[in-house]
């Protein structure tokens, strides 16, 4: 056999199995081969009956290219629920998948269904599709298209269903008691790591079968105690608990708990400052370019909100107020010659904007720019080189403007999964955020209106880019005729981080 080198380490195991009432079994076993060479045998080993409950035990043994068992402690096989089909599904219905989407496991896994009493159905058919992963983060971001799937083989396996068995069974929810962590006296729960342990008791006459903890298995110890290690973010989190009996019955509790890392604050606030150039223009020279009315305004309440609830210090922030393409260009070059590969950048731009057609090139116009000519035209370009050339550790660009959005190498739509603040700060980041893409910008801006808005009520210490972006994306879809965009910006060293934005404490004195 070839074993042929992939950089994923996902593969799909995709086998199928027959449960029928019959009493014989085939093919209970399949040999599969993944594209990076990985090699597991799957199957079914076993089936039995408790009262209305059908436990289907599974297992996986990984293999080498010689048949020979090796370990691996790491691989996982995952089942998620919409590649389980049952037929027929009027009768029966998972415990297994009840609260999550999806079961992984490495050796062996014991997967429950529930009949009906009063069910004369005695034949239910199965059919699987399972996958691998190497843990069970890749899974969320599995590329299938990717894979290459060798020797499926079809799995059936048969079982005989005794309806006599089938008891009615009172469902009473199962109790749930968190040990830790506690709230204080003020009925909050405050943790000053990046991660709690959730530590408690679930119980029911039936027995529990599973305890899961933000959609993860919480360890589960006979006596119904249950732990679970909790990644926190900084800020608000909200941890889910849901506890499934035997029978199938479901009681969920929820955590609310607020993550202050010092140390993550400390590690950001020691490593360089935070500067910003606010640019705005609204009156033109010529009489060709039409004069704005808010563009200063909003660019003073942008200031004042940096400056106020974020750590960008007053000396570090200049405020650039109808300036020319000289003004705009000295102060570029001031940041090129003062700014470390420890410090942060916000620029700002509100103003006209241009986008040429025939040469595919977008501009800013600066005040003295003329309707005529494009000699004191700010080329997007320029910016870019300058946002390049500037040796930051993040840049976030964001720019209230017309056809802003031909600054991109690529335009971003967002989840709100959150990111841990720590991996997207310690990669260098060059970000754009804009109000439009390549159509025009009204006057009032929505854009900055949600932006403010959204920075002024945020209270988690930290607060990345991406996240900002998102929570303003809709409401200004809903309330302006722009569509905002996000990316990084076209050649300019981006790595994958991201800007964060550090709230001061309430406490804190403005410079």
């Amino acid at each position: 056999m070839k074993n042929k080198k992939h950089p994923y380490q996902l593969m799909i195991l995709s086998f199928s199995f027959l449960m029928t009432v019959s009493s014989y079994s085939q093919n209970t076993e399949q040999l599969i081969i993944s594209s990076d060479g990985k090699y597991c045998k799957a199957g079914i080993t076993g089936y039995q009956q408790k009262t209305d409950t059908l436990i289907i035990s599974l297992a996986a043994e990984w293999i080498n290219d010689k048949f020979q068992p090796v370990a691996d402690d790491e691989s996982v096989i995952v089942l998620y629920s919409d590649k389980a089909i049952v037929s027929p599904q009027s009768t029966i219905k998972s415990i297994s998948f009840a609260g999550r989407n999806y079961i992984a496991f490495n050796r062996t896994y014991q997967l429950k269904y529930l009949i009906e009493k009063g069910s004369d159905i005695r034949e239910y058919s199965f059919q699987f599709d399972f996958e691998t992963a190497k843990n069970l983060k890749e899974i969320r971001s599995s590329r299938t298209d990717l894979l290459v799937i060798k020797n499926p083989k079809k799995l059936e396996y048969a079982a005989r269903i005794n309806p006599e068995k089938l008891v009615t069974i009172k469902k009473t929810p199962p109790g749930i008691k968190i040990l830790t962590p506690q709230p204080d006296s003020y009925n909050n729960i405050v943790i000053k790591e990046s991660t709690v342990d959730v530590i408690g008791y679930a119980n029911d006459e039936s027995g529990i079968n599973l305890v899961l903890v933000n959609s993860e298995d919480a360890r589960l110890y006979p006596d119904g105690k249950f732990i679970s290690n909790v990644k926190l973010v900084p800020g608000q989190n909200t941890i889910k608990i849901i506890a499934i009996d035997n029978d199938g019955a479901i009681t969920e509790d929820k955590l609310t708990v607020e993550c202050l890392s010092y140390a993550l604050s400390a590690k950001l606030l020691e490593t360089g400052k935070y500067y910003g150039l606010l640019i705005a223009v609204e009156n033109y020279e010529d009489s060709k370019i039409t004069d704005l009315s808010h563009a200063i305004d909003d660019a003073m309440t942008f200031y004042n909100t940096l400056t106020k609830y974020y750590t960008f210090d007053t000396k570090d922030v200049k405020l650039l107020t109808n300036p020319k393409f000289e003004d705009i260009v000295i102060e570029l070059d001031k940041l090129t010659k003062i700014i470390t590969e420890k410090d942060n950048l916000l620029l700002y731009f509100a103003g006209h904007g241009i986008w040429s057609e025939q040469t595919n090139v977008g501009f800013w116009l600066p005040s003295d720019a003329k309707e005529s000519n494009t000699a004191n035209w700010f080329r997007n370009s320029t910016m870019r080189d300058y946002i390049g050339s500037i040796k930051s550790k993040h840049t976030l660009l964001i720019a209230d403007a017309c056809f802003s959005g031909s600054i991109f190498k690529s335009r971003k739509a967002f989840t709100n999964a959150p990111v841990a603040i720590e991996k997207v700060y310690e990669l260098t980041s060059r970000k754009a955020m804009t109000s439009g893409s390549l159509s025009e910008v009204p006057d009032r801006s929505v854009f900055l209106e949600y932006l403010i808005k959204r920075l002024t009520e945020n209270n988690k210490p930290f607060l990345s880019s991406e996240e900002l972006f998102y929570s303003l994306k809709t409401a200004v879809i809903n309330n302006s005729p722009n569509i905002p965009q996000f990316g990084e910006i076209l050649n300019t060293g981006d790595e994958g981080g991201d800007f964060i934005f550090i709230r001061k404490d309430a406490d804190e004195p403005n410079e």
